[in-house]
């Protein structure tokens, strides 16, 4: 433990070296201000005293004030500016460790987001970079309190030294217990204190879901259901239910506190006392004059807050900084990351094999996809069909190289996609997957994913082929209208058929040699289908493409259809030819055109 302390203190040491090294000319400054303004504040009482003492001039006293506070002052402005630049440039390093973790989540490869290992270091580092919602953040130290934390650590252990040093003057076997009384107090702190863990780990399980439950009641999407279904009364008794829970944990914890507190408090008094008693015993022997007696009184009080809260507070605060900054770097380091620039969209259609694929997910028994052998032509339309959870979407993550195959491999034009390095697999396709995610930006943004020189004319004809030209031209602001309406305030928010329309155009206008449309008319309507079906062979000529469905009368605009079941290619033939075997495509589809017929009637 105490071997990946100092590593990760020598680590983020040298992370700030490297990214910003003037905070620590900052520390040089802080260092001398910080113990030169303690110190003045209390040698100032003992000065004046003593100048009174030795009966100096009102003049003389008023010059050696004057320069004594000049000095304080100078002291603290410099103490409190050099801090306040290193808080600034803490957050500016927090920053950039933020761009980092942002970075990584889109650049690690894709396999890394489906890990429950990795999903779980990600919400650690979320948490200790922007702090988020688990409760009780302002009692943990925060990464981007490093460098406060670690140069005040330094001044506090310089001033304790010189404290130490004028105390031992006084009596050193006095100094000794002074010293240990504060680490009894610390002792004293984590025996009460033990359960304190327990406490806010289960105050901040029960924060996590009251801030769920609160969320769900802002949800504009849920507040249909609260009204339709009357779930105002159980949602109002599971936030009752969890905030009775936060509470309990929290009385708690402030009863372990306040116990502490009163402890605390005997045992300053006893400390205090003690040093009283060497102090006064000095003042009867004439060792300590009176001007010594304010000196040490001050003094001693100042080392016992220096030493209980400051310095073991600092120390377990650069402890969990350094194992902060290990889960960063953790982070950070985890697999691979996919990004290589300058590989240009390949337009050209590929063939696609698929050699005995199996794939399951990390942690799983059963496997997605079993042996699976696939070959698809240069220029081919496949459908792929199967029921819900058949594996139809994670296939084409295969495909696609977003996943790589727990056994098997998979050939573009004959070379093994593994060998390949992810962003040349990834310039082969244009996807339009299920989940359908836009950028607060611009729809011209959104569809050609360039902020500037985006080509106009190929923009409105991506939208012509996917079927929302004219919805887009009747707009004020055409393809300059902004989206995501909960951040931009004049923007559209459209309906999930016009969504599914403009991911649609998003993946022609990358024009790659592949085209996966995956479920892309699951949420239109019958004609707006029908329509995109009609152009399907047109905006897929000249290419490799996979039509994922469920809607099984969609495949016949397809060369081949692949029906999934089971984790194998269960079926395969063109449409007529399934139908004729009266396997398992021909019941689908009977069954989807019966209710369908129905529904017509």
């Amino acid at each position: 433990m105490k071997k990946k302390t100092s590593q990760g203190i020598a680590g983020y040491m040298k992370y700030i070296w490297k990214e910003k090294k003037s905070i620590y000319f900052m520390g040089l400054l802080f260092f001398p201000a910080y113990i030169l303004a303690n110190y003045l504040q209390v040698y100032l009482p003992k000065m004046v005293v003593m100048e009174l003492e030795e009966k100096r001039s009102v003049s003389y006293l008023g010059v050696s004030l004057l320069i004594v506070i000049s000095l304080l002052l100078l002291s603290i402005i410099t103490r409190v500016v050099m801090l306040s630049r290193i808080k600034y440039s803490n957050r500016a390093l927090n920053q950039k460790m933020q761009n980092e973790y942002s970075q990584k989540l889109m650049y690690v490869d894709y396999a890394c987001l489906e890990n429950k290992e990795f999903l779980d270091l990600k919400s650690k580092v979320k948490e200790t970079l922007f702090s988020g919602s688990v409760g009780d953040e302002w009692e943990r130290a925060k990464i981007a309190d490093f460098m406060e934390t670690l140069i005040t650590l330094a001044a506090v252990t310089g001033n304790m030294v010189l404290y130490v040093y004028y105390l031992c003057k006084l009596s050193y076997g006095m100094v000794i217990i002074l010293v240990v009384m504060p680490f009894i107090m610390y002792l004293v702190q984590k025996t009460v204190m033990r359960n304190e863990e327990k406490n806010s780990v289960g105050a901040a399980d029960a924060w996590q879901k009251l801030d769920y439950v609160t969320r769900k009641t802002e949800d504009f999407s849920m507040a249909k259901d609260i009204r339709l279904y009357q779930m105002d009364e159980w949602l109002s008794g599971l936030i009752g239910h969890f905030c009775k829970e936060r509470l309990k944990y929290k009385a708690k914890s402030l009863w372990s506190r306040g116990t502490v507190s009163v402890m605390a408090s005997v045992i300053f008094g006893i400390y205090y006392a003690w040093l009283f008693v060497f102090i006064l015993r000095g003042l009867w022997n004439g060792s300590v004059s009176v001007s010594d007696v304010v000196f040490y009184s001050e003094m001693g009080p100042a080392l016992y807050f220096l030493l209980s809260e400051d310095f073991l507070n600092n120390i377990r605060r650069l402890f969990q900084l350094s194992v902060e900054f290990l889960r960063f770097k953790e982070f950070i380091d985890y697999g691979e990351n996919t990004r290589e620039r300058g590989i240009p969209v390949k337009e050209e259609p590929p063939a696609i094999s698929l050699e005995h694929v199996s794939f399951s997910y990390p942690g799983a028994k059963t496997e997605v996809l079993k042996d699976l052998d696939l070959t698809v032509k240069k220029g081919e339309k496949v459908a792929i069909v199967g029921v819900n959870g058949a594996g139809k979407t994670t296939l084409m993550k295969l495909i696609c190289g977003l996943l790589q195959p727990v056994s098997g491999r998979i050939l573009l034009n004959g070379k093994d996609m593994a060998q390949m390095e992810p962003e040349e697999r990834y310039s082969w396709f244009s996807c339009a997957f299920q989940d359908i995610q836009f950028m607060p930006l611009s729809i011209k943004e959104n569809i050609s994913m360039v902020k500037d020189n985006a080509d106009n004319s190929r923009v409105w004809e991506c939208l012509k082929q996917a079927g929302i030209k004219d919805e887009i031209g009747k707009l004020p602001l055409k393809l300059d209208t902004l989206m995501e309406k909960t951040l931009n305030k004049n923007a559209v928010d459209f309906s999930g058929g016009q969504k599914q329309k403009l991911i649609l155009a998003r993946a022609l206008y990358r024009n790659a040699g592949v085209l996966v449309l995956d479920e892309p008319t699951a949420a239109l309507d019958a004609l707006a289908e029908n329509d995109i079906y009609e152009k399907y062979s047109k905006f897929a000529k000249g290419k490799t493409s996979f039509f994922v469905s469920h809607r099984l009368s969609s495949t016949r605009f397809c060369d081949r259809i692949l029906l999934i079941d089971g984790g194998k290619i269960a079926e395969e033939g063109t449409h007529e030819e399934l139908l004729a075997t009266n396997g398992l495509y021909s019941k689908m589809f009977e069954l989807q055109g019966k209710y369908y017929k129905e529904g017509i009637e």
